[in-house]
């Protein structure tokens, strides 16, 4: 289920966060966010649960549209009343889900973490085991996810990290 007049999902279909047991939050930009100022006890509840539960859907930071399966997500008691303040920044995108920027940006982070954790521990056990470990993938997803988050947050201080300047650099095509 496509459309391509939507725009193209947050975040790569890979995006599988399930064995990062938390999530990562920026207090004072939620604090000040408009769904937290505007929103009612039960929207920032709702929307705080649809937040955590996109966590650990695949691809990360995305809910799917089906609206009783986004009530039973939420947890909420009123979703009817709820539902547009929960749902407030969720983009529709052409694969069918839902995003929201800020929750795929801190997904992005926390993926381009754990490829960088994988390039690494490749290069160690290369070295260790003088054996050869294809990364090509992992670095191919590391540069997608990096120009992603490049477009949510070009000032993101996972882009600035010494290990993913160094790989990107590395498998930079130019």
């Amino acid at each position: 289920m496509s459309d391509s007049n939507l725009p193209a999902p947050l975040v790569p279909p890979e995006v599988d966060l399930r064995d990062f047991q938390g999530m990562w939050f920026d207090t004072n930009r939620l604090l000040k966010s408009e769904m937290w100022q505007l929103g009612t006890s039960d929207e920032k509840a709702a929307a705080m649960t649809l937040w955590l539960e996109s966590w650990h859907q695949v691809p990360a930071a995305s809910l799917p549209t089906n609206d009783r399966l986004l009530a039973k997500l939420a947890q909420a008691e009123h979703w009817k009343k709820s539902k547009e303040g929960a749902l407030r920044n969720w983009v529709a995108c052409s694969d069918g889900r839902l995003y929201h920027p800020v929750v795929a940006e801190k997904a992005l982070e926390a993926w381009i973490e754990k490829l960088a954790a994988a390039i690494s521990g490749a290069a160690g056990n290369e070295k260790r085991w003088g054996v050869e470990i294809d990364t090509r993938l992992q670095r191919t997803q590391l540069r997608i996810a990096a120009d992603l988050l490049r477009a949510l947050n070009p000032t993101s201080r996972a882009l600035k990290k010494k290990a993913v300047l160094v790989i990107l650099a590395a498998s930079d095509p130019d």
